[in-house]
């Protein structure tokens, strides 16, 4: 996953889609939202939380850090969407 965090083809499609793209929320014990977004040219993970003043953290840093299954998972399913998206996108401009 860390080498898709500078792929411009998928900042490009994340651009191309609103600039963000929530891909996961804890609701217990505190409502939490993570967020894949775009730092200077790269993706980054945002994270915002009713209980914790909201951060932004690059994609590669993200991956060192986290250790939840489930919010790993749901980012690598989000990131195989949007590189499936970048492809779409490709191809339709191609024609």
């Amino acid at each position: 996953m860390a080498k898709l965090s500078r792929d411009p083809r998928l900042v490009e499609a994340l651009k191309a889609m609103g600039g963000f793209l929530w891909y996961y929320t804890e609701l217990y014990p505190y409502r939490t939202i993570y967020t894949l977004t775009i730092c200077r040219d790269a993706l980054c993970v945002y994270i915002a939380g009713e209980d914790m003043m909201d951060m932004r953290i690059q994609l590669e840093k993200y991956l060192e850090l986290e250790d939840d299954e489930e919010r790993l998972r749901q980012l690598a399913r989000s990131l195989d969407m949007l590189a499936a998206f970048s492809e779409k996108a490709y191809w339709d401009y191609a024609r």
